[in-house]
This record gives C-alpha cells, structure tokens and sequence, in this order.
C-alpha cells in the first residue's frame, strides 16, 4: 500500500516538474520589447522571429521598429532563416566583403543558393540601407517563389512592365506578402525598416505553408521550391 502510494506521488511531483519547466520553455519563448507592444500589426512578426533567435533586440530593451536594415543585416536575417549553411561557403569576390568580414558567411551563402548578387563594380555594399526593390527579389528568390511575369500589370502606378523588380513584387502581392505601402503605391525605392523585414519574413513562411491561389490570369504558379 505504501509502496502504491509513493509511486502515485513520485508521479504527481514528477509531472509538476515537467509542467513548470514546460510553462518555463513558453514564457522564455514570449519575446517582449518594450516599443513594441501587442496592438502593433507587426507585433506577432517581431515576437515571432525573436523567439526562434532570428532577430534581436538592444540592451535597452527595444526593438526600434522603425529603423532602417542594411544589406547586411538582411543577409544574416535571411540566411538564418533559410537555415543555409554560412560556413562551408564559396567567396563570392565582392571587393568590399573580406573573408573576415561579420557578414561574409551569410552573404556567401546566399550568392551561393542564387538569392543574391551584387553590384556591376563588384561590391555589396553591406552598410547601405535595403530598398524594398531589392528586398522583394530576396524575399521571392531566398523562398522560392515564382516569379509573376514581366507583362503582368501591377496595381502599383510605381511598378510597371519597364522595372527590373516587377515580377518580384507582383509575386509578393499575388502571394499576400504586401499589400504596398497604399493600395497604388509600393514604393521600391524606399528603406526596409526593421518591422518590415519582419512581417516580409514571416508572411513568406506563411504563404509556403499555405499558398494562395493567384487570381491573375497571366500568372501561374508552377511550383514553390
């Protein structure tokens, strides 16, 4: 009897232990920053890619939601999310990236898998700030999402046939990851800010696990990688 009823209560406290290190797990999951509260729209993004330590905040304990990323930045971002493998890399050349460099593992790679690529005079440029052009071919590259078609027009007047970035972006619009800055604009050649990047991330890893069905005719999804 006695015998009965130790196991019973091993059991019971054993149980508890688990419980309370589950809750542990959870609550060191639950991401806060302190400008980032929850009736931000961006605030289940942020939280999100912060509790998978894809992102961070700074000492003081904010997100600053509102600054820009750098080329660099994103790349990290990005090939961390893509899970790509940042130190078995190819030098891609670029003059202004050495093999030292804090993003040269994550930028090496994403060269590598075709995300990317750099500038005519052969650099990066990882200090600059990424434009939302750019950021939409990454994004569509880096998930592997197809490509809309050069001949499909956008309902953003800032995005026609002529742009090198148009199919990038008529995919992110066909794909529900941007709905523009306003219903007729984009603005490519604006900064990604930081709770952008977040919401372009997630709402890809989103679209990959369920895909919407494009309503353009002259666009068809062949495949998503």
């Amino acid at each position: 009897m006695k015998s009965k009823l130790l196991k019973s209560i091993t059991a019971i406290l054993f149980i508890g232990v688990m419980s309370t290190s589950s809750i542990g797990s959870a609550q060191s999951k639950n991401v806060q920053f302190t400008d980032v509260p929850q009736s931000k729209p961006y605030y289940d993004a942020v939280n999100s890619l912060a509790s998978r330590g894809y992102i961070s905040g700074f000492p003081d304990g904010t997100f600053k939601p509102g600054a820009n990323v750098t080329r660099g930045q994103a790349t990290k971002i990005i090939a961390n999310v893509l899970k790509l493998d940042v130190k078995n890399v190819k030098n891609p050349g670029f003059k202004d990236i050495s093999t030292a460099h804090q993003y040269y593992g994550y930028i090496a790679a994403l060269v590598e898998a075709g995300v990317i690529s750099g500038f005519e005079d052969q650099t990066f440029k990882p200090g600059e700030q990424m434009t939302r052009a750019h950021m939409s071919k990454m994004i569509i590259k880096g998930f592997g999402f197809k490509e809309a078609s050069q001949n499909v027009s956008s309902p953003f007047t800032d995005v026609t046939k002529k742009h090198w970035f148009a199919p990038y972006v008529e995919s992110l619009r066909i794909n529900n990851i941007t709905t523009g800055t306003t219903p007729t604009t984009f603005s490519p050649s604006q900064f990604v800010t930081r709770s952008q990047l977040a919401a372009f991330v997630t709402r890809s890893e989103s679209a990959i696990s369920s895909p919407s069905v494009p309503t353009d005719p002259d666009f068809v999804v062949d495949s998503i990688e």
